[in-house]
């Protein structure tokens, strides 16, 4: 459930319950060379995916990271008070951010293993959890993007075809996790994200796979 998420306004009052399906580790911000960050995912009440970005200075200890680290191990609820809105399901914690546990009845359902067949019926962008076998993984290819502060960034990716009992299906794997998986070993991944491009799908890893 959202409260309060009115994009133009910046006032830090914006209110989300759900639980927490992924958190990140502290990083350094490649914008920011002394400043760190750390992200979030919270599926909420509608199935639906929201971001949250907590930006910090060059301390590295945050009392609402190990606040959702503890809520993402429980797998409770958790109510955030004071959150930024970005739109798009995306928010900022910010100092003044609070996190409560709250009873919620659903389970995330992007956690719950689901099969390559049932991708087809999945749309762009939607999170899911499936168990696999890597059939083939491709050559190392390097991809630039342009970060917030349009300063194009390299990344490696590879390209892998992964299978279960119902079908196959492209995966690329980014440079976070090309030393995780092996050709011809079974994993369970969670947290891939679908990919749809020219009525093409295919599934692609991001920093809260795992």
């Amino acid at each position: 459930m959202i409260q309060n998420a009115n994009i133009s306004n910046s006032k830090p009052d914006a209110t989300l319950e759900g639980v927490v399906v992924a958190v990140t580790n502290i990083s350094d911000n490649q914008t920011d060379k002394k400043g760190k960050y750390w992200t979030a995912l919270i599926s909420d009440s509608n199935q639906n995916m929201n971001r949250i970005t907590k930006y910090l200075s060059s301390r590295i200890n945050c009392s609402v990271h190990v606040k959702m680290v503890e809520h993402l191990n429980n797998q409770h609820g958790v109510k955030l008070n004071k959150l930024k809105f970005n739109g798009d399901n995306t928010y900022v914690a910010t100092s003044e951010t609070i996190t409560t546990p709250k009873v919620l009845s659903f389970a995330p359902l992007c956690a719950q293993i689901t099969t390559i067949k049932n991708i087809e019926s999945m749309t762009d962008g939607e999170y899911l959890s499936l168990t696999c076998k890597i059939i083939d993984v491709g050559f190392d290819e390097t991809v630039f993007f342009n970060n917030g502060q349009k300063k194009r960034v390299q990344k490696l990716k590879r390209t892998a075809i992964i299978a279960d009992k119902t079908d196959s299906i492209h995966m690329n794997i980014w440079e976070n996790q090309l030393n995780l998986i092996e050709k011809d070993l079974s994993y369970i991944i969670k947290l891939a994200k679908v990919q749809i491009f020219n009525d093409d799908i295919s599934i692609t890893t991001t920093t809260h796979t795992m």
